[in-house]
């Protein structure tokens, strides 16, 4: 029986267990390399959100807090500000998401993320699915003066309107009539 381990630091910390299984604090992380098993960084929480997540790798893997992610890519793994990417897939918010466009992807605010392709919202089905509603070719982050995204009457405009954006979802606020 393993009793606990203490492994270093509060906020992150890896340490080999003797039957050389990564781990992390009292974690076993089954199905990674122990010996290429790396902390690779915390992509920086989002002024508008309240978690981080540290990204380790081996070889093979990329594994975000215990999870082994699949379909990921070590060699190309990238930490930015406020989310991480490989060649296939963008890491934030606590989710995996597989089909944005990484090379065009875009982090921008309020929740708000977009690729060549769509504008998404994480407060509108959880970032999966594309705001069909919104013009992405005209579509831009409005400033908000340093102010926090509930605090603005709107954060975000196209051609056509300007948006709201908080955890009770993406609206409509009015007409953009230029």
């Amino acid at each position: 029986m393993r009793g606990f381990r203490d492994c270093g630091g509060w906020l992150f910390s890896t340490c080999n267990t003797p039957d050389k299984l990564p781990f992390l604090r009292d974690r076993i992380i089954k199905g990674a390399d122990p010996d290429s098993f790396v902390f690779v960084g915390s992509y920086s929480k989002p002024s508008d959100w309240s978690q981080s997540s540290d990204i380790y790798k081996d070889k093979k893997h990329i594994i975000i807090g215990d999870e082994i992610i699949p379909g990921s890519d070590p060699q190309s793994i990238q930490i930015m500000d406020g989310y991480a990417k490989d060649k296939d897939n963008v890491y934030m918010y606590g989710s995996v998401f597989r089909d944005l466009d990484t090379s065009t992807f875009e982090f921008l605010s309020c929740g708000f993320f977009r690729d060549t392709s769509n504008v998404y919202n994480i407060f509108y089905e959880n970032g999966k699915k594309p705001l069909n509603f919104i013009d992405k070719n005209s579509f831009e982050m409005v400033d908000r003066n340093g102010k926090a995204c509930n605090l603005v009457p709107y954060v975000a405009k196209d051609e056509n309107s300007f948006y709201q954006s908080d955890a009770s979802g993406v609206r409509i606020v009015g007409p953009n009539s230029n």
